[in-house]
């Protein structure tokens, strides 16, 4: 039998306080949902610990919605909601990126990305085009970080599949950087888009290499054939509610949150 409280608590960062943190003691539990629950009025989940579906709970009853939540390699997972970047995460998140999270949060720099590697390293993608990274975080796809950055264009997301090939988007979404083996099919859509003129916001890679691409300010999104029908189902229903897509995040386990809100302008 797994115990489970919460805990919360304020990381301190260069004499300032940073943003509540809740922090899950003991085993998380996972709580099984019906396939594409509605969580709240802007999320879809399936699977999610008990933690984080607790979190999202609470911040969405106090009229907070989720910018983005991302889950680490090891299944741990951290929420970044509201204006002022409150940051949520279970206890087995990289002390180094709380800590980081916490120096930007006092700077009142605005978090736009969280990405990790499959191995753990990690990069925040804050502001326009700032860079925050872990130590041993590829330094080749820092440099084409560093070079955008250089070039004063934004960087808007970076994101990994599970065998590790990356993509950049930057450039308000108009232009990518990607490896060597990054999934044909993802290249062909986002292709396919740039021809129309359109741009790119995310795109989320399942376990298995599924993919979900959001475009388009969350206007629209696009998904690889192979994806499991549960979250087709979710992305079609916020699709035709004509809701706006802002973020999906899968979990190793396969667990996933699709987060989205009513309008470009809530």
């Amino acid at each position: 039998m797994s115990k489970n409280f919460l805990v919360r608590k304020f990381l301190k960062a260069s004499g300032g306080f940073f943003a509540s943190v809740s922090i899950a003691v003991g085993t998380l539990c996972p709580i099984v949902l019906t396939p594409s629950q509605v969580l709240a009025d802007t999320t879809y989940a399936t699977d999610i610990p008990a933690q984080l579906l607790s979190d999202i709970k609470n911040i969405n009853s106090q009229g907070i919605n989720p910018k983005f939540i991302v889950f680490t390699p090891s299944g741990g997972y951290i929420g970044i909601y509201g204006d002022n970047n409150y940051v949520y995460s279970s206890n087995n998140v990289p002390s180094q990126i709380l800590d980081a999270l916490a120096i930007l949060k006092k700077q009142n720099l605005i978090i736009r990305n969280i990405a990790f590697t499959p191995s753990g390293e990690w990069v925040i993608i804050y502001g326009h085009n700032g860079i925050y990274k872990s130590d041993k975080f590829p330094q080749d796809i820092y440099n084409l970080l560093l070079t955008i950055n250089q070039k004063q264009l934004s960087i808007d997301a970076v994101a990994f599949t599970p065998k590790g090939e990356w993509i950049i988007i930057y450039n308000i979404g108009t232009n990518t950087y990607w490896s060597a083996g990054f999934p044909q099919d993802a290249k062909d859509q986002i292709n396919r888009l740039f021809s129309i003129a359109d741009f790119i916001t995310n795109i989320a890679f399942t376990p298995k290499g599924e993919w979900v691409l959001i475009y388009e300010n969350g206007n629209g999104a696009y998904h690889s054939t192979n994806l499991p029908t549960d979250i087709k189902n979710a992305v079609n229903t916020v699709y035709n509610a004509r809701k706006v897509f802002v973020n999906i995040a899968f979990s190793p386990s396969n667990a996933w949150v699709l987060v989205y809100k009513n309008s470009i302008f809530s």
